[in-house]
């Protein structure tokens, strides 16, 4: 959840997944190339999308395109630092491969929390590439995701 102006906004783990997919891809993706990229079922799907477009997250049309809003790309900017510092974190303290830690990033990345990110960036210091050599984002703001 990110606070902002004294307000949480509760996401479910399958919400930031596919925020994070859909940040990762980009542009506007069709509803149905979306859940077969997450391999998930139409209702379900539906339902997580109407959830994510009343927070404020995405814009979507049922059977149309889904794109991220500027609050949604703010908040999947945050999940993508936070998978980024864990890749570094798996492989600068657990010498695991970087593809490896990516795949490992990618699963724990939902629940990670910024308190515990925070406690990774005071042990390696603010950097500015993750191992695989992608630019790790910088946080505005308040940042408190996950569960961890």
């Amino acid at each position: 959840m990110i606070l902002e102006d004294d307000q949480q906004i509760d996401i479910s783990i399958n919400e930031k997944i596919i925020l994070d997919f859909l940040y990762r891809w980009i542009r506007p993706i069709r509803v149905g190339d979306l859940k077969d990229y997450l391999n998930v079922k139409h209702s379900t799907l539906n339902s997580q999308l109407q959830n994510l477009e009343e927070k404020q997250l995405i814009r979507w049309k049922r059977y149309g395109s889904v794109e991220l809003t500027e609050k949604g790309k703010k908040y999947s900017s945050h999940l993508t630092r936070h998978h980024r510092i864990l890749e570094l974190f798996l492989v600068e303290t657990l010498s695991i491969s970087i593809s490896e830690a990516h795949e490992i990033s990618t699963e724990i990345t939902p629940v990670a929390s910024c308190k515990f990110i925070q406690h990774i960036v005071q042990r390696f210091g603010e950097q500015e590439k993750c191992p695989c050599g992608n630019e790790i984002p910088k946080i505005e703001g308040k940042c408190s995701i996950g569960g961890v």
